[in-house]
């Protein structure tokens, strides 16, 4: 973490190239929207991203998250 800067949670949305209606959800801890999008890409394997693909990200409550 650099300096007092919080972590905040990104949802990342992925369609499916492949499969219609066929989505996932993940939730990311970044401190920022591309770097969750960095992150998520990096863990996933080739396999995932030859057939999915990160339709949206946005920023979510802590609240929520923490369900």
């Amino acid at each position: 973490m650099r300096g007092t800067e919080l972590m905040k949670h990104y949802r990342l949305k992925w369609e499916s190239i492949a499969f219609p209606n066929m989505g996932l959800t993940e939730i990311v801890e970044a401190e920022t929207a591309k770097d969750a999008k960095v992150k998520a890409e990096k863990n996933s394997t080739d396999e995932f991203l030859s057939v999915y693909y990160l339709d949206e990200i946005e920023e979510v409550p802590e609240c929520v998250v923490n369900i």
